[in-house]
């Protein structure tokens, strides 16, 4: 049903072209606060951006090739042309795991931009009969004017995006994520040539189907530093497709359509991740395309219907495990439960997992190969443990589990007794927004209209459709799973929430909206409220930033070991790191070595002439997950007593020091 105000006004379509850009330029300069950094992003936008924009074109092509073949009738088009480019980026990270695996040295320009390229052509022969037809109105509704906050939303992304990695938010959370292993590992294959096992960073072994996109981006840009802001783009290609497929999958001309785009396009989590290169933003999307087929799915069954869904669901596997918990299984349940009134449908819903599994597999078959568990480092006790040895398998295990373990091992001076906050506590914590839970985002103000339009579904049972008994069926699974499967409830986890809460609020405004013109004037204030509140709340990541650590500003040479820190997206090639669930080289160096000279020794044969010593890192490791006693600070520190010490950073207790090799002396001399 059309609630658009379209008696209010007309706004020239041309006026809008110009004034949502220029609100997004205008949002960006604001952000960075500064000229120089604008001009310097302003040059980010204009060369990385119109690339990671061919990307996107070029996966729409090749999406859309497949597609075809299973769209479903009488679809809606950009829903279809979203799902086209979500399926296309697949088919591109895919593409990229299995080239870079099976082959040496075609990480390279000269391969990929010519893959880009035919992508690109299949795109415009393949859309050349719309593009003929296609005649934009001269003139939009005044309500379109409700597209200047998402044209806040682009610039807020564009501030961060265009920012060094690292830089937006919470250094010690999700920037350590980044700055180890989601930029981290796809600069190691990058200047490896090629995709390889990389025992000492367990996190190569998750699914990285974004991860291999930020590689696509370091390989069309010719270098791994060269690449990191367009790895950063690609993050927001998967906005845009999501923003895409919500508008066409809930109706274009409809008030629900917008106010959807509006709230997941402002909310808090979104514009945060998509600012730092994480797989978050890559899994909102596939989300939301799953519960826009499962729409037309629960409208109208059909084979191909659930052909998309599990495809939407297998992409999304294929970016993180989680996805596994809050995605697949959540979706497919509401479709199993769906199923039960309708049995002919349970075959679809078997169809729609194996296709999943299908587009999962290239991840299982890799691990497999590499570590004869297909999912490692998860079920273990199952599958095996791989490269693992007891101590780091029963770390990993401890350091997972949905309650709290002691770490593996105990520090001697670890005390047990330590009360951490209960499920509820954290649960109402993150709810409320409250500081102590987390420095991160809170909900989107869209949280608060879900919980209205949920009550109205209760009061509306029978007015209420089937689809939204779904939604709120995948939020509730969604928010049951992180509540007593994911050890502290980590807030990121359950970003993924805002999906189905801002679809869930848009409805509710919708049926807001259809009652008179007052309540579509309401529905419309409260839509902006929630929009300018999630926009307010991302403001103050750039006007509030968090500090770069201390330990990361040493200029580091390039023969490096780090200890403790495993954060080496800007340390030089060739740096010596492990995860702390990994063992450590240093380790086994020393379960063989007693004496500090053959310890040496070895270092140095390895051509190593720096350590970097984290010791504050190495003291909240040990008392959280555990630290090998092989290396422990007292060992270490007799280990490098003759080593000369270049840098160290000591407040009530060493932070971190750094170490040099001293040099031999001539004999001659």
């Amino acid at each position: 049903m059309n609630t658009e105000c379209d008696k209010i006004g007309k706004v020239p379509v041309w006026v809008l072209a110009l004034l949502l850009p220029a609100v997004a330029m205008v949002t960006l300069g604001l952000a960075l606060g500064s000229v120089a950094d604008f001009a310097n992003a302003l040059v980010i936008v204009l060369t990385d951006g119109a690339m990671a924009l061919l990307v996107l074109v070029a996966a729409g092509g090749y999406g859309w090739a497949v597609l075809r073949f299973f769209r479903p009738e009488q679809s809606p088009r950009l829903l279809c042309l979203a799902t086209a480019a979500g399926i296309g980026l697949w088919m591109l990270s895919t593409a990229v795991l299995l080239v870079g695996s099976l082959a040496d040295g075609l990480l390279t320009m000269y391969l990929w931009w010519p893959v880009i390229g035919v992508g690109v052509v299949l795109a415009v022969v393949q859309s050349r009969r719309t593009l003929r037809t296609l005649k934009p109105p001269g003139k939009t509704t005044l309500a379109s004017l409700l597209w200047i906050l998402p044209a806040i939303a682009v610039g807020l992304w564009l501030a961060g995006a265009t920012m060094p990695p690292g830089w937006l938010g919470n250094l010690t959370m999700d920037s350590y994520d980044v700055l180890e292993y989601h930029l981290q590992i796809p600069r190691e294959y990058y200047n490896a040539g090629s995709i390889t096992t990389l025992n000492h960073n367990v996190y190569s072994h998750y699914p990285l189907g974004a991860e291999m996109l930020f590689l696509l981006g370091m390989c069309l840009r010719g270098g791994s530093y060269d690449g990191m802001y367009l790895a950063k783009l690609m993050v927001g290609l998967f906005g845009l497709v999501m923003m895409v497929g919500v508008l066409g999958g809930t109706g274009l001309k409809d008030f629900r359509g917008r106010a959807s785009v509006v709230l997941l396009a402002t909310a808090p989590w979104a514009i945060y991740l998509s600012g730092l290169a994480m797989v978050e933003p890559a899994q909102f999307c596939y989300l939301a395309l799953g519960l826009l087929w499962l729409r037309r799915w629960l409208t109208k069954p059909a084979v191909k219907s659930a052909v998309v869904i599990g495809a939407m669901l297998g992409a999304a596997c294929a970016v993180k495990y989680l996805s596994v918990a809050l995605v697949a299984g959540p979706v497919l349940a509401v479709m199993l439960i769906a199923s039960m009134v309708r049995r002919r449908r349970i075959a679809h819903v078997a169809l729609s997992g194996g296709v999943a599994i299908l587009l999962f597999s290239p991840w299982l078959i890799r691990n497999t190969v590499a570590t004869g568990n297909p999912v490692f480092p998860l079920a273990m006790g199952l599958f095996g443990q791989g490269h693992f040895s007891d101590e780091s398998a029963a770390r990993w295990r401890d350091g997972h589990a949905p309650s709290y373990h002691p770490p593996v091992p105990e520090p001697a001076d670890y005390s047990p007794s330590e009360r951490h906050p209960s499920r509820s506590e954290r649960f109402f914590a993150f709810v409320s927004g409250q500081k102590s839970y987390e420095t991160q985002p809170a909900i989107s103000a869209g949280a608060m209209l879900a919980c209205v339009a949920i009550i109205l579904m209760f009061v509306r049972l029978r007015e209420t459709g089937a689809w939204y008994w779904g939604v709120l069926g995948v939020l509730v699974m969604q928010v049951l799973v992180w509540m007593f499967f994911t050890r502290g409830m980590p807030a990121r986890f359950i970003a993924l929430a805002i999906v189905p809460l801002s679809l869930l609020a848009a409805g509710g405004l919708e049926q807001l909206a259809v009652k008179n013109h007052l309540c579509k004037t309401i529905a419309i204030l409260l839509l902006v409220s929630a929009g300018g509140w999630g926009l307010m709340s991302s403001w103050n990541y750039f006007h509030d930033p968090a500090q770069q650590d201390p330990q990361m500003r040493v200029a580091l040479p390039g023969s490096i070991m780090l200890i403790g820190e495993s954060r080496a997206f800007y340390l030089p090639a060739g740096t010596v790191y492990a995860t702390v669930f990994d063992e450590h080289p240093l380790a086994g160096i020393l379960r063989r070595s007693d004496s500090p000279d053959e310890v040496t020794d070895e270092i140095h044969r390895m051509g190593i002439t720096h350590v970097f010593v984290s010791w504050l890192e190495i003291d909240r490791l040990a008392h959280s997950y555990g630290w090998p006693e092989e290396m422990s600070a007292k060992r270490l520190r007799e280990t490098f007593s003759g080593w000369e010490v270049v840098e160290e950073l000591s407040k009530d207790r060493p932070d971190f020091t750094l170490y040099s090799l001293k040099q031999q002396s001539d004999p001659m001399d």
